[in-house]
């Protein structure tokens, strides 16, 4: 068991190219957990501590219904970084708060964590909210979160 994991994704480091690895994979809910679900997989990297990202995704937001704040996952292909940002809309479609992504910084995942304020620092209210990840002139997806208050 490599740890508990609350997200929907899990990072692997120090692989080593070539070797096959094994991963077992099990959601924990209230009443019960699921059975195992195991992954076999070939690491075919440049070796321990790659980072390369071979895609630009937005992964999604936990928790989602959000009280007080949310993590934003994705990953940025290099090439995609230039000018990436996040921006998050309220539902009449108005920007209420824009993330720069510094590209400099960039890990295999990353994440970005909103607080449930606006661009001025303002507190918003409760309801949907979309949030919309741009990088570069290939990539642009949306997602939905909800904030209750």
């Amino acid at each position: 068991l490599l740890g508990m994991i609350s997200e929907t994704f899990c990072q692997l480091e120090n692989l080593i190219n070539g070797v096959v690895y094994n991963v077992g994979i099990s959601a924990v809910y209230d009443v019960g957990e699921s059975e195992i679900v195991e992954v076999e997989f070939e690491y075919t990297g440049t070796g321990a501590g790659n980072n390369i990202i071979a895609t630009t995704e937005l992964t999604g937001n936990y928790p989602n219904p959000f009280n007080p704040e949310t993590t934003i996952s994705f990953s940025l292909n290099p090439e995609d970084a230039e000018d990436a940002e996040l921006i998050i809309f309220n539902i009449k479609g108005q920007k209420i708060k824009t993330f720069h992504i510094n590209s400099s910084t960039l890990q295999s995942i990353n994440s970005i964590t909103w607080n449930g304020t606006d661009n001025s620092n303002r507190s918003v209210s409760s309801g949907v909210y979309f949030y919309k990840m741009r990088a570069g002139a290939r990539y642009t997806n949306t997602r939905k979160m909800i904030l209750m208050k």
